[in-house]
Parts: structure tokens; C-alpha cells; sequence
């Protein structure tokens, strides 16, 4: 979803995850914050967001939930962990022991930085083949942080046969990112008035 400041573009987002959420999707959405200088640092905040909403929402959905996360985390949970305390502690709650690994992260050693990648696109495809299906809201994705950006790459590439939704929004002025993940599913908005955000969602 691409548009100037003030058109309505994270609004336009914010309803999406509100109705997917009604109709039974697992929804993980946030904002890109340039300030926050960590790997992944787009995931981190969104997986402690949806966490957090997790803890104090339907006791059931959250037996289902963390079920899944057990799921997607996989056989290798170290990596999945380091995403941050809020996925450690969900992991630690669903029954996942978690032996630690070696604290070498992006920009100390390729491999390790590949191998953490690897691992984090597949914890996040598992979290998204939700039964009643996922999607991912990332919004001002122009500020993604590299890692953050590599993950959409991936995500984007597998998703076209999957019930997975990604659904990123960006300025008008830095699209090479949008055609990156998806051109020809390009949204131009231009100003939204209140009763035009519905018929779009």
C-alpha cells in the first residue's frame, strides 16, 4: 500500500487486521521504527506486541495460540529465542526447552548470520500457516531495518500458494522496496475519506 503522508495508509492497514482478526486469521502487525538499531528489529516489536495481546486476551485462544507458536518454533528453538524475552517467555510457556547458543549475530560471522536468518524465516512461515490463516502488517516499511527487509523477500517469494498475508505500506517516494516484494500487487492510495477505507478492506 503506497502513499503520500496523511492519506489514510495505516488506517487503511489498521481496519485489514481488524476485520482478518474477526474472521479468525492469526494477525501480527506493527510499525518500523528507524531508532531501533537491532536485527530483526521490525519482528522483534511486532511478536512482543502480539504477545502481550496474547497474555490478556480469550484463555482458549491462547491455549490455541501458543499450540501453534510450539509448532512453528520447530527443532531448533536457540535461534527463534534471541528474537527477545517476550518469544522466549511465550516458548517457555508452551513447554519448549531452550538450550542457549552462542551469542554471534549479523555483521560478527556470515554464516551465523544466515543460519539466524534461515531459521527466523521459517519460524515466521510456521507462525503465519495458522488454520485459520495469518497475515503479517508491516507499516513504513521504507524504515525496515536490512534484516527485517530480507525476511519480507522471503516471505513474499513463498506466499502466492499459502493462506499467508503480507501486507506492507511505504511512502510514495522510496517504492523499491514494494516491487522488490510484490509489483503487480502494488495499492496506490491517494487521501481516504472515513467511508472509503471500508469497501477497500
Amino acid at each position: 500500500v503506497t502513499g503520500g503522508p496523511g492519506v489514510g495508509r495505516s488506517r487503511l492497514v489498521q481496519e485489514l487486521a481488524a476485520e482478518a482478526q474477526r474472521t479468525g486469521y492469526l494477525v501480527i502487525s506493527g510499525e518500523c521504527r528507524p531508532e531501533d538499531g537491532r536485527p530483526f528489529a521490525y519482528l522483534r516489536s511486532a511478536l512482543d506486541g502480539f504477545l502481550v495481546t496474547l497474555e490478556t486476551g480469550d484463555p482458549d485462544t491462547r491455549t490455541a495460540v501458543l499450540a501453534h507458536v510450539a509448532v512453528a518454533v520447530g527443532d531448533n528453538p536457540a535461534p527463534v529465542a534471541r528474537l527477545g524475552p517476550g518469544i522466549a517467555r511465550a516458548m517457555a510457556q508452551a513447554g519448549i526447552p531452550i538450550v542457549p547458543e552462542g551469542e554471534t549475530g549479523p555483521g560478527d560471522d556470515p554464516r551465523s548470520e544466515e543460519r539466524w536468518l534461515d531459521s527466523v524465516v521459517r519460524f515466521v512461515e510456521r507462525l503465519l500457516d495458522y488454520p485459520g490463516g495469518g497475515l503479517l502488517v508491516v507499516d513504513d516499511v521504507h524504515r525496515a531495518d536490512a534484516e527485517t527487509r530480507r525476511v519480507l523477500q522471503r516471505l513474499a517469494a513463498g506466499a502466492a500458494t499459502t493462506r499467508r498475508l503480507i501486507v506492507v505500506t511505504t511512502r510514495e517516494a522510496e517504492p523499491a522496496l514494494t516491487e522488490e516484494l510484490a509489483p503487480e500487487l502494488r495499492l496506490p492510495v491517494t487521501e481516504l475519506l472515513p467511508g472509503e477505507v471500508a469497501p477497500l478492506v
